[in-house]
């Protein structure tokens, strides 16, 4: 079998109909010299749309969710499982017209600089849909190729290499500005974003989301994060500060406008009043969110135990922001010694230090320094995440490899947890580079138990990874504390108890 060129990604929740239509146009837009695979991740849709896709649809690979995860979580699965070399994601109220597939991927073949690329997106009645807001997206001539700062979800085109350098989408982001979000980051590290408009779409524009007070909700809680993640508190504060009087002057306007005398006014004006509201309450409570932001001088401080003995302490430390080869990156320590009396049976003095991304938290340079049971190993892993490449340097040998889409550590693993919304039963394919590779595994959020530890009691997310044998208990709150972590080995258990935080 031929190498997959071209994975169609398409995200659907209660669109059975209009995914058919999409589904039909990507085989029309396709050809038989592009070899392609077509996944859709449906976001526990109600409508029958599974179904469908199964009966008229059987080459399509299929992902249920059994709950609605948001547009970046449902495109993030799609991107794992994907095999081909460039990646076309589409929204379920999307249909390419004519050879839009093979038109956009030559464009990308023939301009390397280009991360990701978006046709021409047109309207049901044909009146172009312009991406953007306020004047200056209008200056652009929609008949010519040209940059963008960004590009919509609806439908973009990216190569394997740019999503790699990248990483995945911000998951914090349910329905909106993920697109604005992930464009941003993918333009931070070099890659160009372009309009082409020999290809050619057309977009529902809300047809995936009906729900309008959802919908909106949804629009302002990305645009918040959005401010928060980019610009700071400072910035968001002042956002919303902005966006309170801009709906305030709606509700003013629709007070001096209203006079009662007509159902169909009383109704408009009920439903202005709900959603400002609404709106408004997102303005003056702080976010919700549910994973941890990584801070610069964190010290977490373990009791470790074998069995029921105190076998000695394990620190991670984060110890600053940093750069490896020009990307900024998070340098963390990890330093795990076994105390004076288990010393006399067993001796480790180990010193792991991680350089993870600061966007994405994936695995970018690992530096180990062992000195266990009487064996010694100093090891160096150089990791190219753009080339895909891997290289181990140990003592007087060296081992290179191919490195996948996204890659940790067992010492990074925890934070890169902490950085995921967490649901029971969620499973979390992870790529573990360990002593003899890259292993791709599973973990699984097993269950709610509450953990004791030094200074506290602690309701967690039990997360288990069964090849490496990790375990590890993320307390529930905003923090995500590590407080627990177990890892299996060929002497049993080794457990790390949380005593301090620093």
């Amino acid at each position: 079998m031929s190498e997959i060129k071209v994975s169609v990604i398409i995200v659907s929740y209660n669109t059975k109909k209009i995914l058919e239509n999409c589904i039909s146009s990507v085989f029309s837009a396709g050809e038989s010299s592009i070899e392609m695979e077509v996944i859709v991740v449906d976001n526990a849709s109600t409508d029958d749309s599974i179904h469908m896709v199964r009966e008229k649809f059987p080459s399509v690979k299929l992902i249920v969710n059994r709950e609605n995860l948001g547009f970046a979580s449902a495109v993030n699965q799609g991107l794992r499982k994907s095999e081909g070399k460039y990646k076309l994601m589409l929204n379920s109220d999307t249909t390419l017209l004519g050879n839009a597939i093979k038109t956009m991927l030559e464009f990308l073949q023939q301009n390397p600089s280009v991360g990701a690329v978006r046709p021409k997106v047109l309207a049901p009645d044909g009146k172009l849909q312009r991406q953007g807001s306020g004047f200056w997206r209008f200056l652009k001539n929609p008949n010519t190729v040209h940059k963008l700062k960004w590009i919509s979800g609806c439908c973009m085109m990216a190569r394997y290499e740019a999503i790699r350098d990248t990483g995945l989408f911000d998951e914090k982001f349910f329905f909106y500005n993920e697109d604005v979000d992930y464009s941003r980051r993918m333009k931070r590290r070099g890659w160009e974003l372009y309009y082409f408009p020999g290809a050619c779409a057309i977009h529902l524009c809300g047809a995936s989301s009906r729900n309008l007070d959802k919908l909106l909700v949804e629009q302002y809680r990305g645009k918040y994060y959005y401010y928060q993640k980019h610009y700071g508190r400072f910035a968001l504060f002042f956002y919303k500060i902005l966006t309170a009087f801009k709906l305030m002057a709606k509700v003013g306007l629709s007070l001096f406008s209203y006079n009662g005398k007509t159902k169909e006014e009383a109704i408009a004006y009920s439903k202005i009043v709900k959603i400002t509201f609404i709106f408004l309450l997102f303005c003056f409570v702080p976010m919700l969110c549910g994973q941890c932001e990584i801070r610069i001088g964190e010290k977490l401080t373990y009791n470790v135990k074998v069995g029921i003995f105190s076998a000695g302490t394990q620190i991670i430390h984060v110890a600053q922001k940093t750069y490896v080869d020009s990307y900024p990156v998070y340098h963390i320590i990890s330093h795990t010694r076994t105390n004076p009396f288990f010393s006399i049976f067993y001796k480790m003095d180990n010193r792991v230090e991680v350089f993870i991304n600061e966007d994405n938290l994936f695995l970018r340079k690992l530096i180990k320094n062992l000195n266990e049971g009487g064996f010694r190993q100093k090891s160096i892993a150089i990791l190219d995440l753009e080339k895909g490449k891997g290289q181990i340097i140990r003592d007087n040998s060296s081992q290179t490899f191919e490195i996948p889409l996204f890659l940790i550590d067992i010492v990074s693993m925890p934070y890169y947890l902490r950085s995921i919304e967490l649901r029971l039963n969620q499973k979390i394919p992870l790529n573990i580079l360990a002593d003899n590779g890259v292993k791709t595994c599973e973990a699984i959020v097993e269950a709610r138990e509450m953990v004791n530890v030094a200074f506290g009691k602690f309701d967690t997310f039990k997360i288990v990874e069964k090849k490496e044998k990790v375990k590890v208990w993320l307390s529930t709150d905003s923090r995500r504390l590590p407080v627990k972590i177990s890892i299996g080995t060929n002497f049993g258990e080794i457990v790390g108890m949380l005593e301090k935080i620093e």
